[in-house]
Formats: structure tokens, sequence, C-alpha cells
């Protein structure tokens, strides 16, 4: 037996000694002084008695500051007539009202200034064309001389990258259509489509546009999911139903909480290893310096990397009782370490804001049996633990390392998977995960631990949830309106990247859908798909061979050609009317700008009135005192009128009441809310004033940068004009003997004199035409003559681009000049529906005659690019 033993106890200690090389990487000579003090004197994973005694006390003195979470008092008639008799004059309906008319008039001001823009704008815009108009031909001319790696190869998709161009921005700013198509998607394929084009068109979290549309576009996802709704447990759902995410919600939730945008304000505060605050650090300490295993079944524990040597010679018994060691050290765990980790966080506004929308969207839906707050506040619990808390730990190494701009030191402990560290983390994950509804715990001894020890910190997690909430006010659709104005104000433009075959797959499932995507008769999505029509399988294939990713500008600067804007009802995002329901006059270029308070219950409305007004206290438990009270306030000596007839027009609708078996919390509860209500557009108001300062101060801005922009694009300009090298850059070229390509360009700019740099060509308009020998472009591939006349004729072919499409003019030589044989007009539409084509088809025209002309129709698409681009 002790040979037998020997092998087992060498085993241990050689874990202990490996186990206290990795505590010495990670917490310093004082943790692997520490561990290695407890190594053969105390259980593995046992806290150090005088740290164990400290953490007790600590754990002690919390539960008894904190005690259980308040339950909210009921609200009575009493408690109800002083909430009215204490609210601010400046929420009264009336005060609302005019301070809603002082700030749609300031918003108009502003609205009136933006559409004045473009002539204030007219001189920059004019030295910007100019400079846009020899750029291309600056390029010509640098790189002039430089072989070229062959000719791109044709895409089918570059003619309708406009028509793309306005679908995103149309997209992007009227939330409206991505929200109808989340709720339109039928499986996994179209769904990873849809969070695609939702993170590429907001993937530019840090301005404070995008990242605006965006929250308003997950609140209005959630408004819609939860109408779906049929219990309180599907809302929020991460879990899976045929072949697809129940709720989009969850999956962009997670995107927004764990992006880049909230490293600093969230990931960090959970994940930096190197702070002693956080849950990471929490983890590591618990596995490199009280060496504990975090299992939730035997079986794992008995698979961790630490257990592997040391218990591989334990019986059932000895491996049932370490596994109830390890729980009650990992209870001691939670409790005392992983709780005041979480509850050390502030997580960033934008979250808890969107806590609180989800908060009171669910209260408004009023689920059978869940009334109460804690009720309410389950889905933000899922959202919390689920969509932040799990994902974290499951992706350590993304957001605990480099990945996240902290420690590459934290990456090396996770990838040596001996020690314990990844298993450990996602016992903790599968725990969270079991505390949040995943999942079920068996009946077996050890399960019944776990449960027990989830069912103590739930409360305090949900306590912690609805902390967060406290006092915080949701701004978001006021910010969505405001940055409307500061965009404009802003003339930096905003793009997206978009792959090609992932525009090709967005628009043809937007195709599918269109019928349920529509927003009104004249859709204005409807009417761009359209022009794209649908793309097949194999065009989408050849697009992915060499796939591109096109550069797309989002048009934030709408007013400057739509001139109209609304706010749409059921999105409530700016948008010009044509992408609303709404219509506006003929002379009308803005609707109401400014949300109207609208009372949704005046049932209760006299009872309001009698309440705030009355001097008399109210202590009526119920309807029926409440009618007696009343009665018994009017007597024959009363000299307030006005009170004693609204006390007749209550007393008269209390029979009502009383008949129909109204309860009393429907009164209170509707004067409460209302109460609310008020309080609430107040701050509304509050906010948007407060936004318009800013927008002021933009104003203000733009006019003072436009005298200098002008001045750097005038000088911009005169520069492309020339072309000619700075002296210092040209004195640094002759003294290192070395010939710049700008200078070359400059020179032949000097010797041609050409036209189009003068200034005589400021104001004139240009249209491409030019002219190719047939012989050419038969060795280009481009025409193809075969058994053709063209194959030995003397001829040439004149392209003439006009309004999107093209005259081809066929010309052979005859008796020394070049005489008109056939003019083919190609349409515009004609000219998109080519550049889809196959790659290998071939276009014969004139269409329908015998052929004239054999073109390779992606080689004709490629020549037409260049005349465009005046290559």
């Amino acid at each position: 037996a002790g040979a037998a033993a020997a092998p087992a106890e060498a085993a241990t200690a050689a874990a202990g000694g490996s186990q206290l090389a990795r505590s010495a990487s990670f917490a310093g000579s004082e943790a692997a002084s520490e561990a290695a003090s407890s190594i053969g004197t105390s259980a593995p994973g046992a806290l150090l008695a005088e740290e164990q005694a400290v953490l007790a006390q600590q754990q002690e003195e919390r539960e008894e500051s904190e005690g259980p979470p308040e339950q909210p008092k009921e609200l009575d008639f009493h408690g109800l007539q002083e909430l009215l008799a204490n609210e601010s004059p400046d929420s009264k309906e009336p005060e609302l009202k005019r301070r809603e008319k002082h700030v749609q008039k300031t918003l108009l001001g502003f609205m009136a200034a933006i559409l004045k823009l473009p002539e204030r704008e007219a001189k920059l815009t004019r030295l910007q064309h100019l400079f846009d108009a020899t750029h291309q031909k600056n390029l010509a001319l640098i790189r002039s001389g430089i072989s070229r790696q062959g000719d791109p190869p044709h895409k089918a998709i570059y003619g309708c990258l406009d028509t793309y161009q306005a679908i995103l921005w149309t997209m992007q700013q009227q939330v409206a259509y991505l929200t109808t198509l989340s709720l339109c998607v039928e499986n996994s394929a179209e769904q990873h489509i849809f969070y695609e084009v939702v993170q590429r068109l907001f993937h530019d979290l840090q301005d404070s546009r995008t990242r605006h549309l965006f929250e308003a576009l997950i609140r209005y996802m959630f408004a819609e999911e939860i109408e779906l709704a049929k219990t309180l447990d599907e809302v929020a759902d991460h879990a899976k139903e045929k072949d697809r995410q129940k709720s989009s919600v969850f999956y962009l939730y997670t995107w927004y909480a764990t992006s880049e945008q909230h490293y600093e304000s969230l990931v960090h505060k959970f994940m930096d290893s190197k702070n002693s605050k956080t849950l990471i650090y929490a983890v590591e300490r618990a596995t490199f310096v009280r060496n504990e295993v975090i299992a939730l079944t035997i079986q794992d524990f008995r698979k961790a990397p630490q257990n592997e040597v040391k218990m591989q010679d334990f019986d059932a018994k000895e491996l049932a009782n370490e596994f109830h060691k390890s729980i009650r050290e990992f209870d001691a765990f939670i409790t005392e370490t992983v709780l005041p980790a979480i509850k050390s966080v502030v997580l960033p506004l934008a979250i808890r804001r969107f806590w609180c929308y989800a908060l009171k969207e669910v209260q408004r839906r009023k689920f059978v049996g869940k009334r109460t707050i804690e009720d309410c506040s389950e889905p933000i619990l899922r959202l919390f633990v689920l969509g932040t808390l799990v994902p974290l730990l499951r992706n350590a190494k993304t957001f605990g390392g480099r990945s996240a701009f902290l420690h590459s030191d934290f990456e090396r402990r996770l990838a040596d998977t001996g020690n314990g560290l990844t298993s450990n983390l996602e016992g903790l994950a599968a725990f969270f995960e079991t505390v949040a509804g995943v999942g079920a715990f068996d009946d077996s001894a050890e399960q019944r631990q776990i449960k027990r020890i989830g069912a103590k910190i739930r409360p305090q997690l949900l306590k912690y949830v609805m902390g967060q909430m406290h006092n915080v006010y949701d701004d978001t659709y006021t910010k969505v309106v405001l940055d409307v104005c500061l965009s404009h104000f802003d003339a930096k433009p905003s793009y997206v990247l978009v792959p090609g075959t992932t525009l090709m797959r967005m628009s043809n499932l937007l195709k599918r859908y269109e019928s349920k995507l529509g927003i009104n008769n004249e859709d204005p999505v409807e009417a761009l798909l359209r022009k794209i029509g649908v793309w097949g399988d194999k065009m989408i294939e050849a697009e992915k061979a060499s796939d591109v990713v096109h550069v797309l500008q989002i048009n934030a600067r709408f007013l400057l050609t739509e001139r109209q804007m609304v706010l749409c009802p059921s999105s409530h995002c700016p948008l010009p009317p044509r992408m609303t329901t709404l219509k506006l006059g003929a002379d009308e270029n803005f609707g109401d700008l400014v949300e109207k308070f609208v009372v949704e219950d005046e049932r209760y409305k006299d009872f309001e009135r009698l309440f705030s007004e009355a001097r008399f206290r109210i202590k009526a438990t119920t309807l029926k005192m409440l009618k007696r009270d009343l009665q018994n306030e009017i007597t024959e000596d009363m000299q307030d009128f006005q009170l004693a007839n609204r006390i007749m027009i209550c007393l008269g609708k209390l029979e009502e009441l009383i008949e129909s078996e109204t309860p009393l919390s429907d009164m209170i509860d509707t004067i409460k809310e209302n109460l609310d209500a008020r309080e609430l557009h107040l701050k509304y108001l509050d906010a948007l004033e407060s936004g318009l300062k800013s927008v002021r101060k933009a104003s203000r801005k733009h006019e003072q940068s436009l005298d200098h922009a002008e001045q750097r694009m005038e000088a911009a300009s005169k520069f492309a004009l020339q072309l000619r090298p700075s002296c210092i850059l040209s004195e640094a070229a002759d003294a290192h003997n070395f010939t710049l390509k700008i200078s070359n360009a400059a020179r032949a700019i000097a010797f041609r004199g050409e036209f189009g740099r003068t200034e005589v060509a400021r104001h004139l308009s240009y249209t491409p035409i030019v002219t190719h020998r047939v012989k050419e472009l038969i060795k280009r591939k481009v025409v193809i003559a075969e058994g053709l006349w063209t194959e030995t004729a003397d001829a040439k072919l004149q392209f003439y681009l006009a309004n999107g499409g093209v005259e081809i003019s066929v010309l052979c030589r005859r008796d020394g000049a070049d005489a008109l044989v056939r003019q083919i007009t190609l349409s515009e539409e004609r000219v998109r529906d080519l550049r889809r084509a196959d790659v290998d088809a071939v276009l014969q025209l004139p269409s329908g005659e015998s052929p004239l002309v054999v073109f390779a129709t992606a080689r004709l698409m490629q020549l037409l690019e260049e005349v465009e681009a005046g290559r």
C-alpha cells in the first residue's frame, strides 16, 4: 500500500509544484509564497484561515446592510393625492404644450438654416467639383509609364453601386425596414445575412449619429418582438427555433454590449486581469492561488486539468468527498468574490438606457401574472447574464487579451490548457447560464447544492440589474433628432464598407420579402430593388471568386437634397415623408419635429384634477368609501362652487365604476401612469432644449470653418491644375538625383497646354467620347470577329456616353474618309442589365437582326468604364 501511495504523492507534489510556478507568473512572489504555504498543509483549494475570516465578516456586513430587495409600497388615494399636489408646475399639461411650441419653433429655425446651406457652400462645392474633375487625369498622368498587372476583372455589381448606396442609407435612417426584416427571416442562413448587413451598416459606433440610429433600431426591434411574445420567458430568448435564433434583439444586444465602443466602459471592468476588482482577476486568483476547481458535475470535476493526475487513483467515495469540498469552496467564491466583483461595476449609460426602455415595454405589455417590477426585470437579467457575462467568459481570449487592448500574458495563461483556467471559466459560464434559466438541475445531491447557490445569488443579481436602471432617463429618440441637425453642420462624409457578395445576398433577401417590408404605396426600397433585380447563384459565386469590399457613402446630410422631414410615427426617426406613412401639404417642408404629449387614458381625468386641487385629505381605501367621503364634503355652506361641481361630476362617474365593479387599482394606476408620463415628457423637452445648445454651437463652428475650407480647397484646386511640386520636395529630389513622377506630370501639363485644365473649362460639362480601331478591339478581345466582316475590314467604333447609356457608331474607311455605316444606341437600363451578365456572355448588335458587331459583354462593360473614367 505504501509503495502504491508513493507515486500518487509524487504526482500530487509535482502537480502542486507546477501549480506554484503558474501562480508565480500570475500573482508575483507574494502570491507564490502564499500558495506554497498552502501546499501540503491545507486541503487543495481551501482559503487561508485569515483571508476566509475577513471575507466572511465582509459578507455578513454586506448582507446586514443590503437586506432583502425592497418591495415598492402600494399606492393609496392619500399617497396619490400627495404626488399630485407636489407635481412641478412645469409638468402641467398646459405648460408642456407651451414648451412644445417653443422647441418646435427653435427646431424649424435650424431647419431653415440647413436648407440654406447649399447656397452658403456653393463656392466650396464648385471648388470640390473642379478638383474632382482633374483628379482622374492627374492620376493617369502620374501613372503613365507604370506597368499594370493586367486589367481588373469585370464586376457585374459595379453598375448597381449607386442604387445599393441609396438602399443602405434608407435602411440605416429608417430602421423600420431592418426591424421588419428581422421578423421575416426564416432560417439561420438568412439571419446570418441580416446580422452581417446590420453590423456593416452600424460598424462605426464611434460616430454618434450611427450609434444612436442603432440604438433606435434595437428598441424598435424589441418593441416588435415583445408584441409577438406570448409569455415573459419568450422575451429576449436566446434559444433557437426552426433553424434560427428566436430573438434577433438578443444577438445584436450582445454584439453592441461587447463592441469596441464599450471596451473601456464595460469589457475592461470585467476582463482586465491586472485589476484586482475585476471578475477575471477573481477567477485567476481562485485558479492559481487557491487551486480551486469550478465544475458543476462530478464528471467535469474529475476531468478538470488540475485533477487529471491527482485523482486518477481516487475511488468513488474519495472523489465525491473532494467534489463536495469544491462545491463549498465554490459557494464561498461566488458569494464572497464573484458577486462583489460584479456589483462594483457601473455599466455604460447606453446599456442602462436600453434596459430602462426594455423594462417599460415589458411593463406596458402586462403579461399575465407578471405585475411586480422584479418579474418584469427578468428579461433584463437574461440580457445581462446571457448577453454580457457569459459571452465575456466564453470568449476570454478575445475580450481579455490584445484584441480588446488588454494583456498578452493573460492570453498565454489561457493558452496553457493544463492550468485549469479555461475549464474554470467554462464552469463559471455554465453556472451563470443555469442561474439565468438555461438548462435545469437534476435531483442529485451535488446538483441540489449548486441549485441552492444559484437560488441564493439570483435575487442579488436581479437587485443589481434593477439598481443599474435607477434614475436613468432614456433620451435616445431625442438624440436621433439632434443628430440630424448636427450632421448637416458637419461636412465630414460617412461611409460603410460592404463586400459585393453581401450586397447581392442582401438585395435578394429584400426582394424576397419586399411585400412585407413596404411602408407605403410608393415604397422607396421597392423602387430601388426594381433597378437591381435578382442575382442568380452562379453570378454570386462568380463575384465571390474575386470579392471586393465596396466603400459606399451614407447620405447623412439628406435634407440638402430631400428638403423635407417628418418624425416617423413608428420608428420615431426623422425622415423624408416619402419614407414614412405621413404626407405634408404642398407648401410644407417639415412636420411636427417635437413629439406631442398625448394622454392615452382620460377616464379618470376629472378625478385627477379633483385630487390635485382638493384641500381635504382623502383617506378612502375603496371606491365606495371614496364616494362616501366625497358626499360628506358637499355641504350647504360650501363656497367653492367649482370644487363642488367637480365633486358632483366625480360622484356621477363613481356610480358607474362601482356598478361595473372596477378595481380600485385601475384608477390609481392609471392616474399614476399619466403623472409619470407628464414627468417623462418634461424630461424629453428638457433634453431637447439642452441638445439644441450644441446644435447652435455646431452651426457657428460650421460658419467659421467655411472660409478656411474654401481657402484650402482653392489652393488644392490651383495645385491640381498645375501639379507643380513644392520647392522643398523638388530640392530634395534634385539632391538625391531622383525624378519625381509628379514633376513629369507637371511638365506634360505645361507642354500640352491641356484645354481641360484652363480657367476657360471651369464651367463646361464633360461628355466622354472615344474612337477605337476594330483591329485593336479584336486584339483586346472586346470584339469577336471570327467569321464576320469585321475580321478583315478597316473599320472603327466610336463610343459616345450620355445619360447613362452609350451610342456606338460603326465607321468604315472609304476613299480616304470614315463613313458612318450604322449607329446603335444602348439605353441606361440596357447597360445596367449588361453589367450583370455572365462573364462569358456575348452581345450581338444590332439586336434582332443579322449581327454587324459581336462583343464580349464583360470586356465591353470594362471598356465603357475606362471611357467614363477618362482613361
